[in-house]
């Protein structure tokens, strides 16, 4: 089976806008200096409630006031003063993205200070294992997560080894997160592994009615392109019961050793329907050259446009992990809202992009 289908035209800017970094968060006794990630997934179809996931998270310990009473003798994990979480996640109630960052409500420990939704096994700690959240979709009263596990290796090229995909089960009222494991002994976690490519399975989930569309991306040297599986939402958390798209006439497949490829991407995007355009808009920020880029198609499977190069976005060396926040865009999707991430821990940046 063949696709005849012509791409759409790339889609046409009308302006690019930063708004800045993140606003910095603290608590009683801790201060949060800088993280990746920040994927945002609704918590219903029309409230204002939104889950934020983030990686790797780095806390100090807050500096008091002058004049005010001391905190309490709290210290965030970690050695000392200082605390690396390998991920987070934050409740948000307000449908402006700026206001909802300023007033994340981050899921705590016993000391009040963010903890690790995904905690390591004392076997995975020895060993260096730490888990990444991705993307995920609220399923009845849970979030199905989507999650990385990586492991630090020393001369790397990246500074870690993709260890595979699992899936977890997130209570978004407690943050509470049960992995999945299937039968077998060491990482029984792993539903999806890299095998010989570097694979992110479930950097985007987006819903279409009772189908649930999983988007991944494989990287291949310093190529990396997106690949696309489906699945009924009700059975969402059920790796065996995926499909994979095999090519975009569509055709899907069992084994995601056949899936087709959909053009290239980051290592991490987004993709979701825009109102204004009517076509299903993938975002991404380019690690090498650090430019924003978007494309667009008429159906979840493709075919997508050529790479449209919006603009550099500012940053001071790299800038990846470049997602939409669909859920806050305004005028239907005229003006779309994207934040990405820079490297040594600073705080992530918005970009505001308004289509013609």
């Amino acid at each position: 089976m063949t696709d005849d289908r012509l791409p759409p035209a790339s889609p046409k800017i009308r302006s690019v806008c930063h708004l800045g970094r993140f606003p910095t968060r603290s608590g009683p006794g801790w201060a949060l200096v800088g993280q990746d990630g920040g994927q945002s997934i609704p918590l219903g179809p029309l409230g204002e409630n939104r889950l934020f996931v983030f990686s790797d998270t780095l806390l100090t310990a807050a500096r008091p006031v002058p004049g005010s009473a001391p905190p309490p003798a709290r210290r965030p994990p970690g050695r000392g003063h200082l605390g690396i979480l390998a991920n987070t996640a934050a409740r948000a109630q307000n449908r402006d993205l700026q206001q909802a960052l300023a007033g994340l409500d981050y899921f705590l420990d016993d000391r009040s200070a963010p903890r690790e939704i995904l905690p390591s096994s004392a076997d995975e700690r020895r060993e260096g294992i730490r888990f990444w959240p991705q993307h995920g979709l609220l399923v009845n009263d849970s979030v199905v997560l989507f999650y990385m596990g990586v492991r630090a290796v020393t001369g790397a090229t990246w500074g870690f080894v993709n260890e595979g995909t699992g899936l977890a089960l997130l209570d978004p009222a407690t943050g509470e997160c049960r992995r999945l494991v299937r039968r077998g002994g060491r990482g029984d976690w792993i539903f999806w592994p890299p095998r010989t490519d570097d694979l992110h399975f479930g950097v985007q989930v987006l819903r279409e009615g009772e189908l649930a569309y999983v988007f991944a991306s494989r990287r291949r040297g310093l190529h990396v392109t997106a690949q696309l599986a489906r699945v009924e939402v009700r059975r969402l958390s059920q790796p065996s019961a995926y499909r994979y798209l095999a090519s975009t006439a569509p055709r899907w497949a069992r084994r995601p050793s056949e899936s087709c490829d959909l053009g290239p991407c980051g290592s991490q995007f987004s993709v979701s329907f825009n109102g204004h355009l009517r076509q299903y808009l993938m975002t991404y920020v380019d690690i090498l050259d650090g430019g924003l880029y978007l494309r667009a198609a008429d159906a979840p499977w493709g075919p997508y446009s050529a790479p449209r190069r919006v603009a550099p976005v500012p940053r001071q060396k790299e800038a990846y992990l470049g997602f939409e926040h669909a859920s806050f865009a305004r005028e239907d999707g005229r003006q779309i809202l994207i934040s990405y991430c820079e490297p040594r821990f600073s705080q992530s940046s918005l970009v505001a992009v308004r289509l013609a």
